[in-house]
Order: C-alpha cells, then structure tokens, then sequence
C-alpha cells in the first residue's frame, strides 16, 4: 500500500453529458485539491495515444503527467495496453450485475488485484507530486467507482451528478469536441438514455448506503445557484471554504487543469460565467423529446 494515510478520492458519477467536467474544472481550482479528469482512461488516452491533457500539453511531456508516472512506486513493471484491457474486462457496464451480485468478492484475483494496485499507485503518486489532499477524479463509469471503493487507501466520496435526460440526449446528437481536432462520437436518443437510466440507479443503488460518502445532485440545480451549490460540495468532502474560485455567485476564475480526457471545457482559462443551458428545450425533436420522456418518466418525477 503506497501510504499508511487515506487519501481523499472525490469520484464525479453519471452519465455522459451530465456536466462533470465543468464541476471537475473547478474543483481543482481549490487549493489541496487536484483534479485529474477521466483517470480510467489515463492508459489509453494519455499512455498509448499521448493525446493533450487539460495544460495543453500531450500527456506524456505534461511535466506533471511525467514526475507521476515517475513516481508510481511499484514492484512490477505495468503495460499501458494491458491496464486499458483489464479495464475493458473489469469495469464495463457489462461488469455491473457481478458488482452488485458479488460485492468485496468480485475484485478477488490476481488479475484484478494487479489493477488496482496500479491504479492506486497512480492516485498517491499524483498526491505526492502535486501535494494535494483531495483528488477529484470525473470518470463518472460507476463501475469504475466501484472498483475505486475497494482500494483500501481511498477514502472515496461520491458525488452523484444527474442532468436531465432529454437535455443529456439532445446533446449527444451534436458534435462535441473532447481535444482540438478530435470530437466525441454522436449517440442516438435510445442509446443515451438506455444508459442514463440504467447508470443512475445503478450509482444510487451501489453508494447510496453510506449517507457520509455519498451526494445526490442535480446538475439544473448547480447551474441555478452555482456559488451556493459549490459550498455544499466543499462541506460534504470537509474542505476548508475560506478559498474558492467564485468571482461572484455565477462566476468563477480558472487556470489549467491536469485533466484526462472530458470534453473541451477543461483547456478554459479565464473567467467563466456559469449559466443553464436551456437550447435543448426549444431545439430537440418532438420524437426524441416523447421517446426519452416515455423511457424515463419515473425517474424524471422522481
């Protein structure tokens, strides 16, 4: 085990589309907190592919990106292809019921066990280069959270982010840049929504039994009174809230991240005023509109 200590892991969960990487942006704006973007896919997408991690620079000559997988304290020497193939075997959705079904006992095995220790070598590594307290990793997966959960040196905290899922399918039909050049592939109405509601209850369903770990929120509700909503955030981890980003009550100031993945958000820089974004509501099709209703309606009056 890398530290003897716990560190703080705040883990964003939901489905695509739900706002996690304007959340992640900002959180890691917090002095103490470091935010890391989609670390599940650090192997890929940064490992193997070497695409821009959110200073702009590709990941493997970011300088932080390199002192960390330096640093990664490890016995055995670890394969990039082969840690994204074990996520592939591990922490699909595929991978849900067994979780749910077999709890502690699905990460027994060598395999598995292998992966996490690497996977926890990464998170203490990037404490230790950085100096941060609390790691906000938005992989949203809640499988991937699971997995998380059962590191012994993580103290994970959930925050369960929802976005309305008409708002989220909508914007699954637009092209959504995730680095300059290179965009997120369109996802049609039944396919998002099949996963937004299977994803969330299953996120609620997995953390929800440990009230001290886990928050629900709606990302509408963020958007609405960001400033108020940011306070809640920093109390339900235990953070000091003297220092935040908040120019005002919708605006925050920010600087470059060392985010994995996400979409293009996380290059911002500057100031940004936080605002509901309501397009959605004139411009999606009747059909899509009736279709994700009519999959969602229990949850939507939930």
């Amino acid at each position: 085990m890398p530290s003897e200590t716990k560190l703080k892991v705040l883990y964003l969960a939901g489905s695509g589309r739900s706002g996690s990487t304007l959340i992640d942006v900002i959180l890691g704006q917090v002095p103490g907190f470091s935010a890391i973007g989609e670390s599940r896919d650090l192997w890929e997408y940064g490992i193997r592919d070497n695409r821009p991690c959110g200073c702009g620079e590709p990941v493997r000559g970011c300088p932080i990106w390199q002192a960390v997988l330096e640093e990664m304290q490890l016995t055995e020497p670890f394969d990039g292809e082969q840690m994204s193939a074990w996520r592939e075997r591990f922490a699909r959705t595929k991978r849900l019921v067994p979780m749910l079904l077999r709890g502690k006992k699905y990460v027994e095995g060598e395999d598995i066990s292998t992966y996490l220790r690497v996977v926890e070598s990464m998170f203490h590594a990037v404490a230790r280069v950085t100096g941060s307290r609390v790691i906000v990793d938005g992989s949203k997966w809640q499988t991937y959270g699971f997995l998380l959960s059962n590191i012994e040196s993580i103290d994970l905290y959930v925050l369960h982010l929802v976005r309305d899922p008409r708002a989220c399918a909508f914007s699954w039909q637009r092209k959504k840049e995730i680095d300059p050049g290179n965009y997120l592939a369109i996802q049609s109405p039944l396919f998002t929504t099949s996963f937004w509601a299977v994803w969330n209850p299953a996120i609620r369903a997995m953390f929800k039994n440990n009230a001290k770990r886990y928050m629900f929120m709606r990302y509408e509700d963020f958007v609405k009174a960001p400033r108020d909503k940011f306070g809640e955030i920093l109390r339900f981890i235990g953070a000091d809230q003297g220092t935040t980003p908040f120019v005002n009550e919708d605006s925050v100031s920010v600087g470059p991240t060392h985010s994995i993945e996400g979409n293009i958000a996380r290059f911002q820089s500057g100031e940004i005023q936080i605002k509901a974004d309501s397009e959605w509501q004139e411009k999606i099709s009747w059909g899509s509109k009736a279709l994700v209703t009519a999959m969602t309606w229990p949850m939507l009056l939930r």
